[in-house]
C-alpha cells in the first residue's frame, strides 16, 4: 500500500451515480457495483504500478463484472483516483480532471 487513498470529487459523484443508476435496475445491484470498485482500488493500492499508463503518470484498471475503469495516479504519499468512467465513454474525457 502507498499510503491513503483520495478521490477527486468528480470521482465521488462519478461512483456514486453509476451505484445509483444501477440500483435502478434491480435493487442491490448497486451495492454490489461499489463492492466491485472497492475490490479494484484495493488491487491498484497493493500493486499500483501493474496497470498500464493511459497518459503521463495517469494509470488505469478496469473494474471486474461492470464495464467501468478507475483512472488514478500514484502520489508520493497517497493514491488519487480522477475518475470511475465507463468503457464507452470517450477515453479523453477523464483528462479535464487530472
Amino acid at each position: 500500500m502507498t499510503g491513503p487513498v483520495d478521490f477527486e470529487p468528480h470521482a465521488e459523484r462519478d461512483i456514486a451515480e453509476a451505484a445509483d443508476w444501477y440500483d435502478e435496475q434491480r435493487l442491490g445491484l448497486g451495492d454490489v457495483f461499489l463492492d466491485a470498485v472497492e475490490a479494484a482500488i484495493d488491487r491498484i493500492a497493493d500493486t499500483p504500478l501493474a496497470f498500464p499508463r493511459e497518459d503521463g503518470e495517469t494509470r488505469r484498471a478496469i473494474l471486474r463484472r461492470f464495464p467501468y475503469q478507475v483512472y488514478y495516479q500514484l502520489r508520493a504519499d497517497h493514491l488519487l483516483i480522477i475518475a470511475i468512467m465507463h468503457t464507452s465513454r470517450h477515453p479523453d474525457h477523464w483528462r479535464s480532471r487530472s
